[in-house]
Parts: C-alpha cells; structure tokens; sequence
C-alpha cells in the first residue's frame, strides 16, 4: 500500500526566491555606490525598500516552513543589511 503524498505540508522557501532578493538588494547598493542623486539614487531608494520588505517576509516564510537554501538566505540578508546601511550613511 503506497502512502499517499501529504498535499497540505507547506511549501518551503525556494532558492530562487532568495537569489532574486540577493540580486535586487545588489542593484540597490550598486545604484547606491553609483550615483548620489538623481535618477538613481531614487532606484537605490526603492530598490532597497523592495528587497528589505522582501527579505522579511521570506525570513518569516522560511522560519516557519523551512527553506531550501540557508546558504541563499545568508547571503541576502547580508546583501540587504549592507544596502540598509549604505542608504543610512
């Protein structure tokens, strides 16, 4: 008797969700380093606020369901605490 696959576990965070924030937390602090007004340094700005609001909700995501790749996950939140603190300074 084959055990039935459980439909209502959780879906963990995936890695690709933790690579896209990585990468847009990058373009925010690259915008950031480039430009110190104008055009982009509002990108900067929302960008940044795009991946912080991202980044904590995957964070609570993956606490409570698991993650695919804590690795991933590590190098986002760097990524967005660097661009949290390039925009403050």
């Amino acid at each position: 008797m084959d055990a039935e696959p459980d439909t209502k576990s959780p879906a963990r965070v995936s890695e690709a969700a933790w690579a896209a924030t990585s990468f847009i937390a990058l373009a925010a602090f690259g915008a950031r380093m480039l430009s110190h007004d104008g055009f982009l340094w509002y990108a900067s700005l929302a960008l940044t606020a795009i991946a912080a609001t991202l980044s904590v909700v995957l964070l609570v995501r993956s606490l409570r369901k698991g993650t695919e790749s804590w690795s991933w996950a590590s190098v986002a939140l760097s990524l967005v605490t660097a661009a949290l603190i390039r925009l403050l300074l």
